[in-house]
C-alpha cells in the first residue's frame, strides 16, 4: 500500500519546519487533485511552533492563528 504522505529526506531544511512533506509527482490530472497532493503545500507553509505542539486542540488554535495571518 502506498503511503499518502512522505517526509522530506533532503537532509537539510533551509526554510520552514523539520517535518516537511515531499510532493508526489503525478502523471494523471485526476491524481494531482487528490487530497494528499493538495495539502502538502499548505502543511509545508506552517511554522515550526504550529507543527510541534503537544495536543490536537493547541494545533487547531495555532492553525486558526496561521489562517488569520494569511487572511483566510
Amino acid at each position: 500500500m502506498d503511503q499518502f504522505f512522505e517526509l522530506s529526506d533532503t537532509g537539510y531544511n533551509l526554510r520552514g519546519h523539520s517535518k516537511r512533506l515531499t510532493v508526489n509527482r503525478c502523471c494523471l490530472d485526476s491524481s494531482k487533485y487528490f487530497f494528499s497532493n493538495r495539502v502538502v503545500h499548505h502543511w509545508n507553509n506552517l511554522m515550526q511552533e504550529t507543527v510541534d505542539v503537544q495536543s490536537v486542540n493547541i494545533f487547531k488554535n495555532h492553525l486558526d492563528w496561521h489562517w488569520q495571518d494569511m487572511g483566510i
